[in-house]
């Protein structure tokens, strides 16, 4: 049993080094829209995030899976994309309506070392395919969202 116990402790290691990227962060998307992000890993490669802006009387509200992946040449860097979806509620010129669309995602994530800081560069084109804002030309058919991410690390060592 002592044996096992050895040969297996190696692994429950290299586990909990794998797991010892950051697990979650919130911050602010500083782009179009101005939103809230919190973006949660389910594994190493793995995340969502979530996204919440307001421009003028618009709301966004987004969710997208985001695949990871290291890129080897540069310590904590990886680039990522993603799939996932928008849903618009905007309030102009005495109409109203929502908007739901489809969306991507093709960014790069940073973390650093010595702060608990998550910095990322993406864009998010969307589609959207149903609702109101073809009446007013808000959130009318393609739109794509860029920004530069600032995230307060809430899990994981770094």
């Amino acid at each position: 049993m002592k044996s096992k116990m050895l040969l297996l402790a190696p692994l429950f290691f290299l586990c909990v080094q794998l797991s010892a990227q950051y697990s979650s962060a919130i911050g602010l998307r500083l782009g179009y829209p101005a939103s809230v992000s919190y973006k949660k890993f389910l594994n190493d490669q793995n995340a969502i995030e979530l996204t919440a802006g307001i421009y003028f009387n618009d709301i966004n509200l987004g969710a997208l899976y985001e695949v990871h992946t290291d890129i080897d040449e540069v310590d904590n860097l990886r680039w990522y994309w993603g799939v996932g979806g928008q849903v618009g509620l905007y309030n102009n010129f005495a109409k109203s309506g929502v908007a739901v669309g489809v969306s991507g995602a093709l960014g790069l994530d940073y973390v650093f070392d010595e702060v608990p800081l998550n910095l990322s560069l993406d864009i998010i084109p969307t589609f959207f395919l149903v609702g109101s804002g073809y009446e007013t030309g808000y959130f009318n058919g393609f739109d794509g969202y860029g920004a530069l991410s600032a995230r307060y690390v809430l899990g994981g060592d770094k």
